[in-house]
């Protein structure tokens, strides 16, 4: 939706998930890589970054509504 520009700058997990034609980082051949991990926001430190690999693991197994399902339960 904000098409890789969040309010704290530039998103590079978005150009690369662009750039390799993938729908999202979960269904990547790469992930998680290095530069998943080190993109997060600042407000929410790294552990942001892991809490979001598992969101998107589940999700790439489980399909967009069970992540979603799984993101509200955890209060993300």
């Amino acid at each position: 939706a904000i098409k890789g520009k969040p309010f704290w700058g530039e998103c590079g997990v978005y150009a690369c998930m662009k750039d390799k034609g993938v729908e999202h980082c979960g269904i990547c051949s790469a992930f998680p890589c290095d530069r998943f991990i080190d993109q997060y926001d600042p407000n929410n430190g790294p552990i942001h970054s892991v809490v979001r690999a598992g969101i998107l693991a589940y999700r790439a197994r489980h399909g967009d509504a069970k992540a979603v399902e799984l993101a509200r339960k955890i209060g993300y």
